[in-house]
Order: C-alpha cells, then sequence, then structure tokens
C-alpha cells in the first residue's frame, strides 16, 4: 500500500502591505497568534519627519512633539470613544527596500475592532485627513498611504 497522502500546504505569509481600502482583521498585538499587526500609515524619511519635528531619538519622536498636536487642533477631543489613535513615528524595518534610512508614521493599528469599523465612515476620513495635517504629509509621501505589517516573524 503507497502512501499517497499530500503533504500539508504551507501557510502563506500575510501581506507586508495592504492597500487603504482593504484593511487587515483585527489582532490582539505584535505576537498575536490571530491576525498579524498592522499599522496604518505614511512612509516617509528620518530626515523629512525630524525636520518637521523637533526631536532627537532615532526611532520614535517623542511623543510630546505630536500629541499636542492633536490636542491643540481638537481633534483628540472629536474623535475620543470613536477612533483609538495616539499618533506616533515608529520605525518599520519590515517592508524590504534598498534605503534603509525610512519611517512609517503610524496613526492607528488594528488592534481595536471598532477604530477599524470607524475608518469606513465620515468620521474615519475625517481622522484620515487630521492626521495627515499633524503629521505634515507631503503629496509624495501621500502616495504611501497603507497598512504596514508589524509582527515581527509573521
Amino acid at each position: 500500500m503507497s502512501d499517497s497522502a499530500e503533504p500539508p500546504a504551507r501557510a502563506t505569509r500575510p501581506p507586508l502591505t495592504r492597500p487603504f481600502s482593504s484593511p487587515p482583521p483585527p489582532s490582539r498585538g505584535a505576537r498575536s497568534q490571530t491576525a498579524p499587526l498592522y499599522g496604518l500609515g505614511w512612509r516617509s524619511s528620518y530626515a523629512k519627519i525630524f525636520s518637521r519635528h523637533t526631536a532627537n531619538c532615532l526611532t520614535t519622536v517623542e511623543r510630546g512633539v505630536v500629541y499636542p498636536l492633536w490636542v491643540k487642533r481638537g481633534y483628540r477631543k472629536h474623535f475620543e470613544g470613536k477612533i483609538e489613535f495616539e499618533p506616533r513615528h515608529v520605525l518599520n524595518r519590515t517592508v524590504p527596500d534598498d534605503d534603509d534610512d525610512y519611517i512609517v508614521c503610524f496613526i492607528m493599528f488594528n488592534t481595536d475592532a471598532k477604530s477599524l469599523a470607524a475608518l469606513s465612515g465620515p468620521d474615519g476620513e475625517e481622522f484620515v485627513k487630521a492626521a495627515k495635517e499633524v503629521m505634515k504629509i507631503d503629496a509624495q509621501e501621500e502616495q504611501t498611504f497603507m497598512w504596514y505589517r508589524c509582527s515581527p516573524g509573521s
């Protein structure tokens, strides 16, 4: 009797990026077994980001630099309870590229199902527009707006 059982199918890896219009399922965090962690944002370079915001750290812009802009412009009050957000600049080296001197300006992660649902409505459009203003995103960076996979080893 010959063993004709097929070998188990290899698990497909989640894509490194997803378009904004195709949000990932909710995740429980970076080491989640349910779904990989993705961040929504724009890709930029260190030089551009640091020229717009005063900070002297290598991998993140200090929370105090960007966060008060949300408060000052009234966005926090407007979106609180609708969308979970903490604008921040986070280094992401999961996206392969010849130029490793880049950063992704994340505005949210797929850890909150309510926020993911809100993105498809008018609050989502306003939120993205507000984030773009606070992060000072230019036309070139606008083309890079998408979901970036952050989960290590996934």
